[in-house]
């Protein structure tokens, strides 16, 4: 079921109907659609992009992080990189499924967890999907977040399908 919905999404993001833009982050690039903005910042040598779209009523955004080099995390494998994922989500104090693994239609390794959370401030719960992706000896941390979270995970799932080494 999983997997039709991302071909769901896919098929989405590869409409014709539907302008998608190429960005790029480090070594990779990855499509969103058209009219979304972004933000971007560096955060403890970090690299971090927030997106969203120019209409938000759903308050959505997603970011993306790249982590500065971490070898030893990057060669230990899927559970190591899987156990990371799950250490970050801790901070939340949400509520969130197990991590899962997967691969990128472009061959890019990483791990994902769904759930929700509550930010600081605010009385309403958030759902968060977060994915990480192994490039190299780096991370690439995918995050959708939206205060009403668009159930298909359509925007979300085509970034992180679409991500590709630079000239692949």
């Amino acid at each position: 079921m999983r997997h039709l919905g991302l071909l769901i999404a896919l098929a989405g993001c590869n409409d014709p109907g539907r302008p998608t833009e190429i960005h790029e982050l480090g070594t990779l690039e990855y499509e969103l659609p058209a009219g979304w903005q972004a933000q971007e910042q560096v955060s403890h040598g970090r690299r971090i992009v927030v997106w969203s779209p120019t209409h938000n009523p759903r308050k959505e955004t997603i970011t993306l992080v790249r982590s500065e080099p971490l070898p030893a995390l990057t060669k230990a494998g899927a559970a190591a990189v899987s156990q990371h994922l799950a250490a970050a989500q801790l901070a939340l104090r949400g509520r969130f499924m197990p991590a899962t693994t997967f691969k990128t239609s472009h061959g890019l390794a990483g791990a994902r967890m769904e759930g929700s959370f509550t930010p600081a401030g605010v009385t309403q719960p958030y759902g968060r999907v977060h994915a990480v992706v192994v490039d190299g000896d780096s991370l690439v941390h995918v995050l959708y977040t939206a205060q009403q979270p668009d159930a298909s995970l359509e925007t979300f799932d085509g970034v992180l399908d679409t991500l590709q080494r630079k000239g692949a």
